[in-house]
């Protein structure tokens, strides 16, 4: 088996997994580490539970990136339907806002007539 990376690198990877909280991430790391250590991507795949594409990707993304490249980049996700004035007054109007009648417990319940 033949090292891919120099002990310095090999060292590096193995902190940055030791201090990986995250299991996709640590896995992420464990894979690289393992192929730079010199194990096929087919045993690496089989061993961390990724596909053996995933391991080489990894590998490419490491050479581009470094281990900065390895967790996930931030997602920006579906844009607010409110604006920033929108929330904030709606946050007044949640914490201020007073009910104009009262309610029996959580919700109001009508009384039979036979107990009125």
């Amino acid at each position: 088996m033949r090292t891919r990376a120099s002990q310095e690198e090999l060292n590096e990877i193995k902190n940055a997994m030791n201090t990986e909280k995250r299991a996709r991430i640590f896995k992420r790391y464990q894979a690289l580490y393992l192929f730079l250590s010199g194990k096929t991507c087919k045993e690496i795949a089989s061993i961390v539970g990724i596909t053996a594409n995933t391991v080489c990707n990894l590998h490419k993304i490491y050479q581009k990136e470094g281990l900065e490249g390895i967790p996930d980049k931030p997602i920006s996700g579906r844009p607010p339907r409110l604006t920033s004035e929108q929330r904030v007054a709606l946050k007044e109007v949640i914490i201020n806002k007073v009910p104009s009648h009262k309610l029996d417990g959580y919700r109001k319940v009508p009384c039979a007539p036979a107990f009125r």
